[in-house]
């Protein structure tokens, strides 16, 4: 009994160990390959494919530090859990390369102090708890390091963007030099342009660029190390402005043209004129018309107005919204997004036979629903006014194009403006060579407004950022970045439907209902009826 006993005993022991093995095995496995299902239509739980291309191209070791208090409200610990989660994927997929730790500046006195040098500032966070509320002074940040460069998240609120501002971050202090975004604007005065109109946009550019506000009176030196352009409502656009802009593009320039045909008129309610812009004969070279309108569409956003002391919010077609089906799916500039809003935007239209003589390509990236339609010459902008248009004259109309190959240049059979193009003060290399032809494939985007980046506009429709900065980056950088931006679903509308599908729901919902209990109620009385003649014949 007792060799049995021994034996049972060295058996249970040989097994544990087997088991053991097994699992010290599959967990040393699954640290170096782990594998995860996310089910969610996006991935949004799961770090994008982008992502993991930057972490496998980092060449060396890139330190994040995340500065997050020890003692944690309630609210903020699952916070720190997420964030925590979201490290631990980068570190799986960079390996050696990332170096991750989380640190307590208050544990540190000495840091503690530095902490504003870092750019990490203590938060005010208010506690409730216990019956009582108190406030809280705790740090919630990030910086990442690479050799001398560095970048900082100074507050993490929560995890929705999270990825995107890492991985930009990552791949800032990781390149040499960053690319450079050249802001050329016609449409007031600088102060107002730098301050007022665009300062979102530009803030939002700077996580990943250097952005520089240009104009073109020193010549080509002055866009001659920018990356991609981008031009706002060009007006008066002087013809030595067009050569610049035309060989710069000839050199491989990207650039994006958001052209005002139609403005609204200072200092008056909902009044509009017609724009007379110099650039249009450059664009519709390149293959674009500008059309000097305005789109309206049945599938528009919210906007409010006031009359007198009431105030009102209505659909309003000249702010066309653009849908899931009116971007083009097989482009990463737009595949992914959802919607956008263009107030107050004019057509735009591909010139078929020159985009065919030239062998360039084009793309509508952006277009209405199938029930768009223009309106010219005089403009009512009223929104109380009856929106009436024949079911002929609704189309599918283009919003934002892009054309890309190699172009010729609009002065390629024609005299130059002048000779040579003036240098800036202290340059001594020789006047460019002019091109007549693109020396690579180039890219121009045309969107037939410049509002919808405004930062009136973006407080209200942030899923237009998402659009131009996926511009911006796939012209610049290409998809590094668009897959992540894109991933979460901004606004999901309901698909646009005709006025007979619209009135057959609505009468179905009135008297569907009423009709369904009529039926049952003579289906059971036709039964009952005949249960009584089936027993009377018995």
């Amino acid at each position: 009994m007792g060799i049995k006993k021994i034996g049972y005993g060295t058996h249970l022991i040989i097994y544990s160990m087997i088991v053991l093995a097994i699992l010290a095995v599959i967990n040393y496995i699954s640290a170096a390959k782990f594998y995860r299902k996310d089910l969610t239509e996006n991935l949004i739980y799961s770090i994008s494919s982008a992502t993991k291309d930057v972490l496998r191209g980092i060449d060396d070791v890139v330190s994040i530090q995340a500065y997050f208090s020890k003692e944690l409200p309630p609210q903020l610990v699952e916070l720190k859990s997420q964030v925590k989660d979201i490290l631990d994927e980068y570190k799986a997929y960079a390996g050696s390369s990332l170096e991750i730790k989380f640190i307590d500046p208050d544990e540190d006195p000495e840091l503690s102090q530095r902490m504003q040098f870092i750019g990490v500032p203590k938060v005010q966070v208010n506690i409730f708890q216990r019956d009582k509320a108190e406030v809280a002074n705790l740090y919630l940040g990030m910086s990442i390091m690479f050799e001398d460069r560095k970048e900082v998240i100074p507050v993490i609120q929560n995890v929705n963007n999270l990825e995107y501002d890492l991985t930009s971050a990552i791949l800032k202090v990781t390149k040499e030099e960053p690319e450079v975004i050249g802001f050329l604007s016609w449409q007031q005065a600088k102060e107002d342009f730098q301050h007022d109109l665009y300062s979102k946009m530009q803030m939002a550019l700077q996580k990943q660029y250097e952005v520089r506000n240009v104009n073109l009176s020193a010549g080509e030196s002055m866009i001659r190390d920018i990356d991609t352009l981008v031009l706002i409502s060009p007006e008066e656009v002087t013809d030595k402005e067009k050569y610049i802009l035309d060989q710069f593009l000839m050199r491989g320039g990207k650039q994006i043209y958001l052209v005002d045909m139609v403005k609204l008129k200072p200092g008056r309610q909902l009044a509009a004129e017609a724009v007379s812009t110099k650039i249009t004969d450059l664009l519709s070279h390149y293959g674009v018309n500008l059309n000097t309108d305005l789109v309206l569409d049945r599938s528009s956003s919210m906007a409010a107005f006031s009359g007198g002391f009431f105030h009102f919010q209505v659909p309003y077609p000249f702010w066309p919204k653009v849908v899931k089906d009116g971007f083009d799916s097989s482009h990463p500039m737009v595949s992914k997004l959802d919607t956008i809003t263009m107030p107050w935007t004019s057509s735009i239209s591909i010139q078929d036979k020159i985009i065919t003589e030239k062998v360039l390509h084009a793309t509508i990236l952006a277009q209405t629903t199938p029930h768009g339609w223009t309106q010219k010459g005089r403009f009512n902008l009223d929104p109380q006014q009856r929106f009436n248009t024949g079911s002929d004259t609704l189309k599918r109309i283009p919003l934002a194009i892009l054309i890309s190959g190699r172009f010729e240049s609009f002065y390629a059979n024609k005299d130059a403006p002048y000779e040579g193009i003036k240098k800036a003060e202290g340059d001594k290399n020789e006047d460019s060579q002019r091109l007549s032809i693109a020396e690579k494939d180039a890219q121009i985007v045309v969107v037939g407004n410049s509002r919808f980046i405004q930062d009136d506009f973006l407080g209200r429709f942030p899923e237009n950022a998402t659009f131009f900065l996926n511009v911006v980056d796939w012209l610049t950088m290409g998809e590094s970045l668009i897959g992540i931006r894109s991933r979460e679903k901004t606004e999901r509308p309901l698909p646009e439907m005709s006025e007979t599908k619209k009135a057959f729901i609505r009468y179905v919902n009135i008297f569907g209902v009423s009709i369904l209990l009529i039926m049952f109620g003579l289906v059971k009385f036709l039964l009952k009826k005949r249960r009584s003649l089936n027993l009377y014949e018995s």
